[in-house]
């Protein structure tokens, strides 16, 4: 398991006056500091490295190696674990950050988070909490890492995690309860998905299928759009839900 050597020794909580937690470099990092931590103990010859990085300073390397990372696990196939939602986020939160975890100059794991506010930035959570529903290390199947050291080094008092895959093992001791997490399998297409649900005995598509027929009663015609970029259809989102 890989832990981040330097530093005194970590905790899940400790208290925000901490002298040693206040003089952090991650505490310097907001001040518009980078924050850059250096190596990290591991068995054999390879040389870890963790750094934090500005969510909007993502670039196109680190995307790469994200995507490739998030592509090779199954896990990791929602939209809340891609490179570019943390990159949209950030470009409205200046407190989006991630931390990059390398091995001989090769970027392994990637950590995205932000500082709750009112925390004194001290205390972390999932990339636009509270809306975002799954929260995770992104890294490939079995790797393994010291989640203390992990939240230490990013410069937390406490890291506070809601909705984390149960498959990443390391966050197990500090699960408070497991629930179901619902979600949709369109990786066959809809009509698949339909077939599935049916033959389960669901009634959810039927029930869809004749809320839309009375949305074109009395509204009028429905269509689906994909990754619509209009942001006419955006406001107009916004205000039919704030009514």
């Amino acid at each position: 398991m890989r832990g981040f050597t330097g530093g005194r020794r970590s905790a899940y909580r400790c208290r925000k006056s901490d002298q040693t937690e206040a003089e952090s470099p991650c505490s310097r990092y907001l001040h518009k500091v980078l924050c850059i931590m250096m190596h990290v103990s591991v068995t054999g010859k390879r040389a870890t490295v963790l750094k934090v990085v500005p969510g909007r300073d993502l670039d196109a390397t680190l995307v790469r190696s994200w995507t490739e990372i998030q592509l090779s696990n199954p896990e990791l196939s929602s939209p809340y674990f891609a490179p570019e939602f943390t990159r949209i986020v950030a470009m409205a939160r200046d407190d989006v950050q991630v931390a990059v975890i390398s091995e001989d100059g090769q970027p392994v794991a990637f950590f995205p988070f932000q500082r709750e506010e009112g925390s004194d930035h001290m205390v972390g959570v999932q990339v636009a909490y509270p809306i975002s529903d799954f929260q995770a290390l992104i890294c490939k199947p079995g790797f393994t890492f010291d989640p203390l050291e992990l939240i230490r080094e990013c410069g937390f008092v406490t890291y506070n995690f809601h909705n984390s895959l149960t498959s990443q093992r390391v966050f197990t001791p500090f699960h408070q309860s497991l629930h179901p997490s619902p979600h949709m399998d369109l990786s066959q297409g809809y009509e698949a998905y339909a077939r599935e649900k049916r033959a389960s005995g669901s009634n959810l598509i039927k029930s869809c299928a004749n809320l839309a027929r009375r949305i074109e009663r009395e509204v009028g015609p429905l269509r689906f759009v994909a990754h619509s970029g209009d942001p006419e259809l955006l406001r107009q989102a916004l205000a039919l839900k704030s009514k």
